[in-house]
């Protein structure tokens, strides 16, 4: 499973994504969290332990996406996704 996010920032600035597990046992493992340019070129990832990752990143104006994938054959995650620019 991935899931994509399509955003546009219209000013320099930090940009944090925070990914959380919200399954309440825990076993809808995310898996890795990416930020990527507007070409799908991979800027960052991180892959989190089973309850969240963070990636934290400067970024200029433009249009980029965030992938979550799901770890292994699992077809479904239960999680939050937050962002902040700074």
């Amino acid at each position: 499973m991935n899931d994509y996010y399509k955003f546009t920032i219209v000013q320099n600035g930090k940009l944090t994504l925070n990914v959380k597990n919200t399954r309440l046992d825990k076993t809808g493992d995310f898996g890795t969290i990416f930020l990527l340019d507007n070409s799908g070129n991979i800027i960052k990832s991180n892959t989190g332990p089973q309850d969240d990752a963070q990636i934290t990143h400067d970024l200029t104006p433009g249009i980029y996406y965030i992938k979550i994938s799901c770890d292994g054959d699992k077809e479904t995650a239960e999680y939050s996704l937050t962002t902040t620019l700074n």
